[in-house]
């Protein structure tokens, strides 16, 4: 009898155990400290979670046209080409150089052949936003405008 009590007294403890509250980070944020953007707590970016490779197409404001009609083609071998057409004008040029992804895998910077910085983008789902030179959201009443969206094949 006394063995019977023993093993129902360490199968009870044993689930008392089981259902301790465990607040650690390790089962994901809690509610309210959710990760922005595309940030996922189990090592997921969008450089190892996306098929980022792609031509991005969209139309970004311009002060002085009607719009710039933007193509963007990255390419699996972190090379890019990036044409521009100004349009309601005959100005249009194209540049291309290499990407780089950002150190948190959530970001492309793309780099001309000169070296120089040319552009940031935060990487998502089928689509590029475009950040301002330091990385950061643009932000006013055209911001949603700054974004190029993946041309999907159909077969």
């Amino acid at each position: 009898m006394r063995l019977r009590i023993a093993f129902v007294a360490l199968i009870m403890v044993c689930s008392l155990g089981a259902c301790k509250t465990n607040n650690d980070s390790s089962h994901g944020p809690e509610p309210g400290n959710r990760p922005s953007g595309h940030e996922i707590p189990d090592g997921h970016t969008s450089q190892n979670s996306l098929d980022w490779e792609g031509t991005y197409t969209g139309t970004f404001p311009c002060a002085d046209c009607e719009g710039i009609a933007v193509k963007l083609k990255l390419n699996e071998d972190l090379n890019y080409v990036e044409e521009f057409d100004y349009l309601g004008t005959e100005n249009s040029y194209k540049e291309k150089g290499k990407l780089k992804w950002t150190e948190d895998g959530r970001m492309i910077k793309l780099f001309k052949d000169d070296n120089d910085l040319s552009s940031i983008f935060l990487v998502g789902e089928n689509k590029l936003i475009k950040r301002d030179g330091n990385g950061q959201k643009i932000k006013g009443e055209i911001a949603s405008k700054f974004e190029l969206t993946k041309r999907v094949n159909h077969y």
